[in-house]
This record gives C-alpha cells, sequence and structure tokens, in this order.
C-alpha cells in the first residue's frame, strides 16, 4: 500500500475511513481488542497481511466478537485505501499510527489505549513532540478575553514554546494566531475539516515553513459533531506539558468537558485565567484542582509555571502574581 510502514498500513486498511466505505471500519475499541488479541499470542499487526490471515482471524473470532469476513474484506481494500491515500498525500497529507515516529510518545503515555489508532496530519510532525502550553476556552469570549490568548500566546513564541489549541474560532483561533504572527510554532488539533483548513490560503505559509502542524483523528473531510470535539479535547491535553483556560461556563460546553476530564485523569496540570477580566465560571476549576494562571508573567513562562506546580506540590500556597 502507498508508502506505509506494515504496522500503518494494517492499521489504516481496518480503521480508516475513505468516504466510500461499503464494509463499516473498525472503531478504536474493536481494533484495541483485535491488536491485544495478537499480541497475547505473540503477533505484532503486521501478520495481517499474510496471505493466511482468514484463518488467523477464524481462531479469533470469539475473543475478539469480530466477524473474520468483515476483517478479511478491510485488509483486502488495499488499491480503495492506496488511491485515498495517494490523493491526499499529494495535497500535503501524512498519516501515522501508533507504531510510527511520527507518532508522539506522549500520547501513549498518558492516553494509553484511548490514544487514537490514526492520526492524520499536514506540516511539521516533529512539533508533535515538543511538548508546549495548550491554551484553549469558549466559541464566545468576549474581546478582552481573546486578547489575553494572543498575549500569552505571544509570549510563548518569544520563548520558543509550543502553543497547542484546538482551532476552533474564538479562544482557540486567537491562541494560535497570536503564536503564528510572532513567529512562533503551534499545533492544532482539529474535531472537524482537517483538509480544507490545511489547505486554505490563510495557514499555506505557516505550514510550508514548518511552523505548524494540524493533526485530527478523524477523516480529514469529516464534519463537525459535538462526539469528535468532545474526543479531541484529550489529544490537546495530552500533548501539552501546562495547559490553560481562558475562558468557561460551568457544566456547559467543550471548554470545561475537556477541561474536567483532564483533572479527572491527570494527564496535564491545568491552569486557568483568573482576575476582573475572568468569568466566574472559571473559579468553579480551581475547586476541582486547577490553579490560578499568573496575572504577570516574569521570565520564563514554562519555569514560571513549573515553579508554580512545585510551591503546590510542596504544600505551600501560590497565589497569583499580582499585576
Amino acid at each position: 500500500m502507498y508508502a506505509l510502514q506494515p504496522n500503518t498500513q494494517v492499521a489504516t486498511l481496518l480503521c480508516a475511513h475513505t468516504g466510500n466505505d461499503p464494509i463499516q471500519p473498525l472503531s478504536q475499541s474493536e481494533y484495541v481488542r483485535l491488536v491485544d488479541w495478537l499480541q497475547d499470542r505473540g503477533y505484532s499487526p503486521e501478520v495481517l497481511l499474510s496471505p493466511d490471515v482468514y484463518l488467523l482471524l477464524l481462531e479469533g473470532e470469539e475473543q475478539t466478537k469480530l466477524s473474520a469476513e468483515r476483517v478479511k474484506a478491510l485488509l483486502e481494500r488495499g488499491t480503495q485505501v492506496a488511491l485515498w491515500m495517494e490523493k491526499w498525500s499529494n495535497a500535503g497529507m501524512w498519516i501515522a499510527s501508533w507504531e510510527d515516529a511520527e507518532y508522539p510518545a506522549v500520547l501513549h503515555e498518558k492516553l494509553r489505549k484511548q490514544a487514537p489508532v490514526l492520526l492524520y496530519g499536514f506540516g511539521n510532525p516533529s512539533l508533535l513532540q515538543q511538548g508546549g502550553l495548550a491554551i484553549v476556552g469558549s466559541r464566545h469570549a468576549s474581546e478582552n478575553l481573546l486578547e489575553s490568548a494572543r498575549r500569552v500566546a505571544n509570549r510563548c513564541a518569544q520563548q520558543s514554546w509550543v502553543v497547542i489549541s484546538g482551532g476552533a474560532k474564538g479562544v482557540d483561533r486567537a491562541a494560535m494566531l497570536g503564536a503564528l504572527e510572532e513567529g512562533g510554532t503551534c499545533v492544532g488539533v482539529l474535531a472537524a475539516d482537517l483538509a480544507r483548513i490545511a489547505t486554505s490560503y490563510t495557514l499555506r505559509d505557516y505550514l510550508l515553513s514548518d511552523k505548524l502542524c494540524l493533526i485530527s483523528p478523524y477523516h480529514p473531510q469529516s464534519g463537525f459533531t459535538a462526539g469528535n470535539a468532545m474526543g479531541r479535547n484529550k489529544i490537546i491535553y495530552a500533548l501539552a506539558e501546562f495547559a490553560l483556560v481562558i475562558a468557561c461556563e460551568t457544566g456547559k460546553g467543550g471548554t470545561w468537558a475537556g477541561a474536567k476530564e483532564n483533572l479527572q485523569n491527570r494527564w496535564t496540570p491545568l491552569f486557568v485565567m483568573v482576575g476582573e477580566e475572568a468569568p466566574e465560571d472559571n473559579l468553579v476549576l480551581l475547586g476541582l484542582g486547577a490553579r490560578a494562571f499568573p496575572t504577570r508573567i516574569e521570565g520564563p513562562l514554562r519555569g514560571q509555571l513549573l515553579s508554580l506546580m512545585q510551591s503546590a506540590q510542596a504544600g505551600q500556597i501560590a497565589l497569583p502574581i499580582e499585576v
């Protein structure tokens, strides 16, 4: 199949949605079940490329709860998937599975079997390995809060620290552009429209100059769904060293759900914007374990956040710095 490592060929054949799939590709949980079963028997996924794979699939039907006919049919769609991959590769897209060097190890470490089987991407994949600050927030934040997001992202850019966000309008987009326009680097984890956004004139130069990486665990032409938006939140948090919520609404929307999920799973230390401009709902996250983001940035931001974390772990009171 088109320019993919054997294990990634298998993952793509089994899980990729090409937009013309008469047989339903495997879900995340189905793929995990199959791979776990193979590994228990000392096999890696590439064994599924062997000619006599059907007998192996029949052997595992009861344990994996997967039809051998369905899996075999998916494995035989090589030409269809290769043509689909070639089309998008010519547009600049790459694809990575769990076993690829481009796949960020931190997703394995933090998300384990929740780490997406496939990542579709445009731009510089090395940015996924560099950590950074996740900046997220409401689509409907005030202009003052959008300016706060841009200002923090500007500082990250000045200090060569990657900004990670979700690409949605509002806080996410303000943060990403704030980093890029200051000459910094950025990772956008998209819930929808990866291909359209990545091929837009606005972002082309950033992608070509290796300043930007856009990824999604979903089909590159997938439209928006609330479920996809929730599903990509964990990737944003897991890629980052620290995360910052600019604005949220208690109990509503993806920002709140993602922040709460991150706090529950302890993927990444979470900070929230505080002060006169910040919504009162942000304070609710403080009660759930988040920490107040400094109201004035002095020196390296990464070091400042690390110091606040160390103070908290030592049992000291770490108050936000006054303006």
